[in-house]
C-alpha cells in the first residue's frame, strides 16, 4: 500500500468517526442526574434560607419566590459555563446544542424557564432508553453521555466557546434581576404604616388583606362584626355574602390610609387591628355599620364606640341589611 492509499485509508476512518453521532444520555443518567440535582438544589435552599434568617431577612421574599430564585441559581450559572450540574459531573453527562455545539445563553435560559412547566418531568418517559424532556426539546438541546461518547468515539471534541465577558454579565443581571422586580412590585403595594397601602385581597366583610410581598398582612377592622362567611367551624350566616361583596367592591385594588389603637393592634391571630379610611378620608368602618352590613363589636375601648353605637341604632331604627325582616 503506497502512502497515497495509506492517507486515504486513515481520512476515511476519521471522517467515519467525526460523523458518529453522539449518545444521548440514558435513562438511568437522567434519573440519577434528576434525584442528584434536587439534592443539592434543596441544600442550596437551606443553606440559604438558613443564613437569611440568621441575619435576620427571613421574611424578606416568600418562601415560593426564594425557591424559584434559587432554582434558578442553581441551573443558569452552570450549564452557561460548562454545559454541567453537579448532577451531570457526577453522571457523567452534560447538556449541548442539537447540533453538538456548546449551548447559548438563550438555550440555558429556555432549559431552565422550561423546567417550571407542570408535569414537565413525565416528559421524559419513553424515548427507547434515550429520552428527552421538553426541556431539551424546546430550547433545541439534548444531554449526551460524556463517558460513552469518548470511548465509542475519536472524533474531536466541538470546539467550546469561551466564557465571554458578555455571558458572565447577563447571567448576573438577570439573576439580579428577578429581587430587584420583586422588590419594586412588593413597594408599588405601599405601607401599612404609610400614607397609603393597596388593599390586595378581600377575606371577608371585616378582613382584608393589604400590601404585597413581604408587606402584606391581613387586616382586621377594629369596632365591626359582619356575618361570617368563611369561618371553618361556622355555617355562612345571613347577610354574609353580602357584606363580603359590599367589601369588595369597596376595597379591592384600593389605596387605603391605616389608623390604629395605641394599645391592641393585633389580634389573637396576629391580625393588624386598624381603622381603614377611603381616598375621599370616608372611615370604612363606619360605612359598615351605616349600611347594616356589621354590628358594633367592642371587646375592648375604641375611639369611635359612640359614634358607631350611633349608626347602629339608626340602620336598625331603618331596617338596613342585617336588621331588615326580610332576611334570606
Amino acid at each position: 500500500m503506497n502512502d497515497q492509499e495509506h492517507h486515504g485509508t486513515n481520512s476515511e476512518v476519521a471522517f467515519g468517526e467525526a460523523s458518529s453521532p453522539m449518545v444521548l444520555a440514558s435513562t438511568g443518567q437522567r434519573l440519577r442526574t434528576m434525584f442528584l440535582d434536587t439534592f443539592f438544589y434543596f441544600i442550596l435552599f437551606f443553606v440559604f434560607g438558613l443564613v437569611m434568617g440568621l441575619v435576620g431577612l427571613g421574611d424578606l421574599i416568600e418562601g415560593n419566590l426564594l425557591g424559584a430564585i434559587m432554582f434558578l441559581i442553581y441551573y443558569i450559572p452552570q450549564e452557561a459555563f460548562s454545559g454541567r450540574t453537579l448532577g451531570k459531573l457526577i453522571t457523567g453527562t452534560k447538556a449541548v446544542s442539537e447540533d453538538g455545539t456548546e449551548l447559548t445563553f438563550g438555550q440555558v435560559l429556555g432549559r431552565t424557564l422550561c423546567r417550571f412547566i407542570p408535569f414537565e418531568a413525565f416528559s421524559f418517559l419513553g424515548g427507547n432508553g434515550r429520552p428527552r424532556g421538553w426541556h431539551d426539546k424546546i430550547p433545541k438541546t439534548k444531554v449526551i453521555s460524556v463517558r460513552l461518547d469518548r470511548v465509542q468515539s475519536m472524533r474531536p471534541t466541538p470546539k467550546k466557546e469561551p466564557i465571554t465577558l458578555k455571558k458572565c454579565v447577563i447571567t448576573v443581571v438577570f439573576i439580579l434581576s428577578i429581587p430587584a422586580l420583586y422588590t419594586i412590585w412588593t413597594l408599588t403595594g405601599g405601607d401599612t404604616r404609610g400614607q397609603w397601602v393597596l388593599v390586595t385581597h378581600v377575606t371577608d366583610g371585616d378582613t382584608v388583606g393589604v400590601g404585597r410581598g413581604w408587606r402584606y398582612k391581613k387586616v382586621r377592622l377594629i369596632g365591626v362584626d359582619t356575618p361570617e362567611t368563611v369561618h371553618p367551624e361556622k355555617p355562612i350566616e345571613v347577610f354574609g355574602p353580602e357584606a363580603s361583596e359590599f367589601t369588595k367592591q369597596q376595597l379591592q385594588g384600593e389605596r387605603v390610609h391605616l389608623e390604629f389603637e395605641l394599645t391592641n393592634q393585633h389580634d389573637r391571630y396576629d391580625r393588624l387591628l386598624a381603622y381603614i379610611f377611603l381616598s375621599d378620608n370616608k372611615l370604612f368602618n363606619a360605612e359598615l355599620v351605616k349600611q347594616g352590613y356589621a354590628r358594633v363589636l367592642a371587646p375592648s375601648p375604641f375611639r369611635y364606640y359612640k359614634e358607631f353605637k350611633r349608626y347602629e341604632r339608626e340602620a336598625r331604627k331603618a331596617g338596613l341589611g342585617i336588621w331588615s325582616e326580610k332576611k334570606k
